[in-house]
Parts: C-alpha cells; sequence; structure tokens
C-alpha cells in the first residue's frame, strides 16, 4: 500500500494533461468562434479591436504545449482518437502501477515510483500516437480520390467550394468530416486557402499543405486550377504508392524485429516448461530481480530502437 498509493496519485496527474487539455481546447474554440463573429458583424470596429496575439495566448500555453508534444494528444484534433479518453487514461495508470509494483519487488520505493510514472506515461503516449497515426493514415490513402473529385468538379464548370460540399455530402469518413470542418469555416468568412491550411495544422498531413498552398497561388496568380489539381492529385497518388512499396520492402526488417522481440520471451517460456524452477531465480532473488528488470529494459530499447529504424528507412 505504501508504494500503490504515491504510484497511483502521480500516474493520475500526469495522464490526467490530455483531459485538460481538451477541456481547455473547448473553451478557446468557442471564444474564437464568438470572437469571429463579432468581427466579422461589426468590421469597423474590428481593425480597432484587434487582439494582441500575446496577450490573447490561454493561460497555460506553454504547459499545453508541452504536455501536447508528451503525450502525442492534440486537443485541436479530437476526431483522431477513436478510443475514450477515460479508457485510455485507466489503461495507463494501471500499466504503471504494475510496472512499479513489479519493480518494487527488486529497486528501492523511489525508484520504482519513478519506474511506474515512466511506464505511465509512454503506455498513454503509445495509445494516443497509435491513434492519430492510424487516422493520419486513412486520410492520406482518401486524398487522391477526394482531389479527384474537385478535379472533376471544376472541370465540369463548378467552383471549389462546391466541390467541397460535395465532398461533404459523399466522401467516406474521415474525409467527409474533415471538409464539413473546411466548410464550416468558408461559411463564417475565412478564405479556401486558410481554411485548407487550417485543417493541415490540425490532421499535420503534409499533402494538405501542398493543397492549400495550391489553391492561394492560384487565387493570386489565376491559371488553369483542374490542370493544376490533376497534378497534386497524380503526385499524391504516386507519393503513397511509393510509401507502400517502402513498406513492403521493409517487410524483411519488420519481420525481423518482430522475431528478434518475441525471442526472449519464447526462450524463456521454453526453457521453464522443459526445466521447471531454472528461471526461479530471476523472481526469488533480490540480484535476479535485478537482472530481469535491467533484461526488460533492455529488450523495450531494442524494440523502440529498431522500430525507430523501421520507419526512418520508409520515411526516406
Amino acid at each position: 500500500m505504501e508504494l500503490i498509493v504515491p504510484v497511483i496519485a502521480l500516474s493520475a496527474v500526469i495522464v490526467a494533461a490530455p483531459v485538460v487539455l481538451f477541456a481547455d481546447h473547448r473553451k478557446r474554440k468557442l471564444q474564437q468562434q464568438i470572437t469571429l463573429a463579432t468581427a466579422l458583424s461589426n468590421p469597423d470596429s474590428a481593425q480597432q479591436q484587434t487582439p494582441n496575439i500575446r496577450r490573447e495566448k490561454i493561460r497555460f500555453q506553454r504547459l499545453r504545449d508541452i504536455a501536447a508534444a508528451l503525450f502525442c494528444y492534440d486537443p485541436d484534433f479530437p476526431e483522431a482518437y477513436s478510443l475514450p479518453m477515460p479508457g485510455v487514461l485507466a489503461a495507463g495508470v494501471l500499466l504503471g502501477v504494475g510496472a512499479a509494483v513489479f519493480a518494487a519487488t527488486a529497486l528501492s520505493l523511489p525508484t520504482s515510483v519513478v519506474i511506474g510514472i515512466l511506464a505511465a506515461g509512454m503506455a498513454t503516449r503509445g495509445f494516443f500516437a497509435w491513434q492519430r497515426d492510424r487516422y493520419c493514415h486513412r486520410l492520406r490513402k482518401q486524398l487522391p480520390d477526394a482531389l479527384q473529385f474537385v478535379v472533376s468538379a471544376v472541370r465540369a464548370g463548378f467552383p471549389v467550394i462546391e466541390a467541397f460540399r460535395g465532398l461533404a455530402r459523399e466522401a467516406p469518413e474521415p474525409t467527409r468530416g474533415r471538409f464539413v470542418e473546411v466548410l464550416n469555416e468558408i461559411s463564417v468568412g475565412r478564405p479556401v486557402s486558410e481554411a485548407m491550411l487550417n485543417l493541415y495544422q490540425r490532421t499535420r498531413v503534409p499533402e494538405y499543405s501542398i493543397f492549400a498552398v495550391t489553391l492561394a497561388v492560384q487565387t493570386k496568380s489565376g491559371g488553369h486550377l483542374a490542370e493544376t489539381i490533376q497534378s497534386l492529385a497524380d503526385t499524391v497518388r504516386e507519393r503513397i504508392t511509393i510509401a507502400a512499396r517502402a513498406k513492403a520492402l521493409a517487410g524483411e526488417g519488420i519481420v525481423s524485429a518482430t522475431i528478434l522481440s518475441i525471442l526472449p520471451v519464447v526462450t524463456g517460456v521454453a526453457l521453464s516448461l522443459i526445466q521447471p524452477g531454472y528461471l526461479q531465480p530471476l523472481f526469488a532473488d533480490p540480484r535476479g530481480k535485478r537482472l530481469f528488470l535491467f533484461g526488460v529494459g533492455a529488450l523495450l530499447a531494442g524494440i523502440f530502437t529498431m522500430r525507430r529504424m523501421i520507419a526512418g528507412a520508409v520515411r526516406e
């Protein structure tokens, strides 16, 4: 009990940061909508009442940015997280408590608490990052078809906004929901290119930023918009094809990394079945417990390193 109580308290404080970020995001978004509506309804006084950006920064902006970077949770993009936040936080706390209790069998109480906090934070970050990456991957795969839809609409004589309305009605999720947000911003007076740039800032899908720049350049300089978007659609489709090909070529490395990751576990289970009690010193002797914890940490570090190497090779 002396260990569980502080670990639960500290882990709850750490993993509760996404809840604070989400609540702060809702309040800030409502305030932005009210400010924008007020400026549009009274354009003469809007320039005089333009707030200073530094003064308008929310109270815990720096802390919010740090927490968002640590936990990979963006309160401006809650749609990317399909799992309920209480479940993710509860899973992080449980993993942190379990890691701390297990580490307390061989290490001191402060060290065990630190290990539990790190485990809770890493687990929470992993859950959020996995959800966001999966969501952005779906957006990226659907983008070429969405761009092709815009090209067809523009060639048929419709403006870009009408093409966006068609995507908001007929495109599959999650693309449909994102273009609904774009139309909502356009309806309150934002330019099309700026609305698309805001979509990129929320999703961090680089192809959206290219699309926003294309619309901005075409608006200022003119030109054949359909051909430009068609070239962009072909480029995005080629990027997706090359990324899939690189992932397929990296399949051997992925399989090797998976085998190396599960090999220690399989070996330990096999030794326990072949010769019961052979690994008992790792769980009964304090020195064995320390070695076991060191081995688990080394295994996790190796898994993380292999994943980073494979991801870097695929990106390149």
